[in-house]
């Protein structure tokens, strides 16, 4: 006869219920031209944000406050799991906008398809920057403008900058020769066409689970 499998204290043990380990909920933050009718768009987006999906958006009315740090601030924003992007002609040709996403680029390790991952594009009418002839313009401003601080620091020593401006001199002869480059990936990617595809866009169930 054959006999019946008796369960032991470790068996009861064994057999319990599993729960699958739990995963940290992704972080969302935002870059846009803070004067433009960008404000317009960021703030519904941060609204159905919380509302229907229970997310919160780093933006810099909840993510830097009076006496904080710009700079850090600017930097911090590309280390999020997700990052949304308002393109418009301001933020083309804002330094403080410019930064940004030359430190989002370099959070995803200048990987185009790293990017495209992590990074969700909304461009304004008015953000010319779909042509070579645009993209061209947009690098020759920022060599331009990196030009005209190169002179000055030449002539007068680069002494007539702070350690926070040298470094950001010294950025922006990187950014300047790479704008072109970023801005034609992005050109390169099927952005959403309208509000209602971004908001679909940014919170798939594919980001929202991590």
């Amino acid at each position: 006869m054959r006999k019946l499998h008796s369960s032991t204290p470790e068996d009861s043990r064994s057999s319990g219920p599993e729960f699958a380990p739990s995963h940290p909920k992704p972080t969302y933050s935002i870059s846009y031209a803070w004067t433009d009718s960008s404000r317009d768009i960021v703030a519904r987006l941060c609204e159905d944000a919380a509302a229907k999906y229970n997310v919160a958006i780093l933006r810099d009315t909840t993510g830097l406050g009076l006496g904080g740090s710009i700079t850090k601030f600017m930097r911090s924003l590309g280390e999020h799991d997700y990052v949304f992007v308002i393109l418009s002609a301001k933020y083309l040709e804002s330094p403080f906008c410019m930064y940004e996403l030359w430190q989002i680029w370099l959070n995803c390790r200048a990987d185009d398809e790293e990017l495209r991952r992590r990074v969700r594009v909304f461009r304004l009418p008015d953000a010319a920057m779909m042509t070579p002839i645009d993209r061209a313009r947009c690098a020759r401003y920022w060599q331009d403008q990196f030009k005209e601080l190169d002179q000055l620091v030449r002539c007068e020593g680069a002494h007539l900058l702070g350690v926070s401006d040298f470094k950001r001199y010294k950025l922006m002869k990187d950014f300047a020769n790479r704008v072109g480059d970023i801005l034609a990936i992005i050109a390169d990617t099927l952005l959403p066409r309208d509000f209602v595809e971004l908001e679909r866009y940014g919170f798939s169930s594919e980001t929202l689970k991590g």
